[in-house]
């Protein structure tokens, strides 16, 4: 199964944090949370880990599309 992952900025009270946005309902075990985060850089750790908890799980494929 594949799953999409994007990194979506937003702003929350005057300042920028990024979260994980896809379409998996559940959490997969060892997944990091969706955010917020507040660089793209610990966002871009966070997905590190969700790709290797998806990994672990054993089912997925993660693709990253652009913001």
């Amino acid at each position: 199964m594949s799953l999409a992952v994007i990194i979506v900025q937003h702003d929350e009270h005057d300042h920028p944090v990024w979260y994980l946005q896809y379409s998996y309902a559940r959490a997969l075990p060892g997944a990091p949370a969706r955010g917020p985060y507040h660089s793209r850089s610990e966002a871009e750790e966070a997905l590190r880990h969700l790709r290797d908890a998806a990994h672990m799980y054993g089912e997925f494929e993660i693709s990253v599309l652009p913001a």
